[in-house]
């Protein structure tokens, strides 16, 4: 089964105009600023469990900080983990955060990197990975194939990537994933 998870951040398509009357006011992408604040090579690994119908399968997420500059953060991402089969699965990809991005209409600079689909939202206390973070929390409701969905997604401007944990609940199949924060190195 595949789900769509809501995602603790989002990626924004970026329109350049020639036109000043067009031109927007730029704002600082948080994924960026919580890659550039740690040094080159830091790594962050998220844990994915999904249980449904009584199986449990389990996949690990890195993301390692190759490179920053005044334009982007590059952040390589290593998954690796198997589907339901047991069959394994692995891959790597590049992701370029990109500093600047034109501030959406009708947005302030305080709503960026809010969910914007939020219908609750807190502050909370939370341990993972061996230490304990001053989380945003964050609940939106959503649609999968099977059904509709909850999420509640907890971040955190300083860790890499900002993702703490985000639990997704599909009750029309019983469905539970779960993506835990579990370690943060640093060269």
């Amino acid at each position: 089964m595949r789900l769509l998870l809501p995602l603790a951040s989002c990626t924004i398509a970026v329109a350049v105009s020639s036109s000043p009357a067009l031109a927007r006011q730029m704002v600082e992408a948080p994924l960026y600023s919580s890659w550039a604040r740690v040094p080159v090579g830091t790594k962050i690994t998220l844990r994915t469990v999904t249980e449904s119908g009584g199986q449990k399968v389990e996949a690990l997420t890195s993301q390692t900080l190759l490179s920053v500059d005044e334009k982007q953060a590059v952040v390589e991402q290593t998954f690796l983990g198997s589907d339901a089969k047991g069959t394994s699965q692995e891959g790597t990809q590049l992701i370029r955060h990109r500093r600047w991005f034109p501030l959406p209409s009708g947005k302030s600079k305080e709503d960026i990197g809010k969910p914007s689909d939020a219908i609750a939202s807190g502050e909370e206390t939370i341990e993972l990975a061996g230490r304990t973070f001053e989380a945003s929390w964050y609940d939106a409701s959503g649609q999968t194939e099977a059904g509709p969905s909850m999420t509640r997604t907890w971040i955190a401007d300083d860790v890499p990537g900002r993702l703490l944990k985000a639990v997704t609940t599909v009750e029309a199949t019983n469905t539970v994933v779960t993506i835990e924060l579990v370690e943060v190195t640093t060269p």
